[in-house]
């Protein structure tokens, strides 16, 4: 039997199950799920990964770009649980404009309660409007957790 937290987060974010095709679930449903499941958690003490927001570091919500304009949005985070961020944890795209968004690495081991900078590299898309990207930390085995971070830019 897989662990039942990722399973049931892969359920209800991405699809209901093979036998149903590519039927979605309402998001407000994994939403409720999670912050029960992590409250549960926490009460315990055993939550392992964690994130939150602390600060954009680079482009400030709103900022103005050219059409294609390449840029790197970097925001400060603190893990938040009990494990250390080690190799193979990253931030993972989660919904919006992707803006060919591309992760980059961390610089090495994050322990608990630590701050970190993490990064993206995007490019601005060619039509106007205000964009938004959001992101999010994942495991070593790909599964997201923490606060999602994102960017929104406008570009004229």
């Amino acid at each position: 039997m897989r662990h039942l937290p990722q399973t049931f987060f892969q359920f209800c974010r991405f699809k209901l199950d093979n036998a149903f095709g590519a039927a979605r679930v309402d998001p407000n449903l994994f939403g409720q799920f999670e912050a029960r499941f992590k409250n549960s958690v926490r009460q315990t003490g055993i939550i392992c990964d964690d994130a939150k927001w602390v600060a954009d570091v680079t482009v400030p919500d709103g900022t103005e770009m050219t059409p294609g304009q390449d840029f790197v949005k970097t925001w400060k985070i603190r893990n938040t649980g009990s494990c250390t961020w080690g190799t193979g944890y990253t931030v993972i795209y989660a919904f919006g404009e992707k803006m060919s968004g591309i992760a980059e690495p961390l610089n090495g081991a994050v322990a608990p309660n630590e701050e970190v900078e993490v990064s993206v590299r995007f490019k601005a898309p060619s039509n106007t409007g205000e964009f938004a990207s959001t992101w999010r930390m994942a495991n070593a085995s790909n599964v997201p957790f923490g606060e999602n971070i994102f960017v929104l830019i406008v570009v004229r």
